[in-house]
């Protein structure tokens, strides 16, 4: 609609007799369509963003009421003023670590994983069933591939040393923050998400 009313705008002023003039302002309005023809099918075109919701737990909106409405008092513990509430998913013998600044009460970051946490007491904070998922109802142990056709392409991906062991990531942006993806053995085994 807006390039119908900049071509009638510019037919105007040009006084629509010169035909020269006129057929610029077709040219120019056929260039603006594809502009935001092409525009329009690189939007859809990109990869569909992580999202903010990991386990049901949104970081940035989110608080500790939720955290423990879903999933018990768990495992807590302060330091430097950031809290971290873990649970341990026996079934799967997952992890799931929520944090926040301690006087915000907002959950910061979210992380998911199989790999034993450190956080003092949290094997301890035992949930029933199974781990819960992540974005796109993605979950740990699935391959790079499924994540990436469920989730998207990532920014990035790479690989890393932990350890003696490599680990292949997939980065990924999310609104205010980053998250990323970890597998080892094309395995999913860390979702996280942290807002900047």
């Amino acid at each position: 609609m807006r390039v119908c009313i900049a071509i009638i705008s510019a037919e105007h002023r040009l006084g629509g007799s010169n035909l020269k003039s006129s057929e610029s302002v077709l040219e120019i309005a056929v260039r603006l369509l594809l502009v935001v023809f092409i525009g329009t099918l690189a939007t859809a075109a990109q990869p569909q963003r992580f999202g903010r919701t990991v386990a049901g737990i949104t970081v940035g909106q989110d608080n500790v009421a939720k955290v423990r409405s879903l999933y018990g008092p768990g495992a807590e513990n302060t330091t430097d003023h950031i809290l971290t509430l873990c649970y341990h998913f026996v079934e799967d013998d997952a992890y799931l670590s929520v944090s926040m600044f301690e006087q915000q009460n907002r959950v910061r970051g979210i992380t998911l994983t199989t790999l034993a946490d450190v956080t003092p007491g949290c094997h301890d904070a035992s949930v029933k069933g199974k781990s819960p998922s992540g974005p796109s109802s993605v979950r740990l142990g699935d391959s790079m591939q499924k994540v990436i056709a469920a989730i998207g392409k990532p920014l990035n991906t790479g690989k890393l040393q932990a350890g003696d062991r490599e680990l292949e990531y997939a980065d990924y942006a999310i609104a205010g923050g980053h998250a990323t993806c970890q597998f080892r053995g094309s395995k999913l085994i860390i979702i996280s998400i942290e807002l900047d």
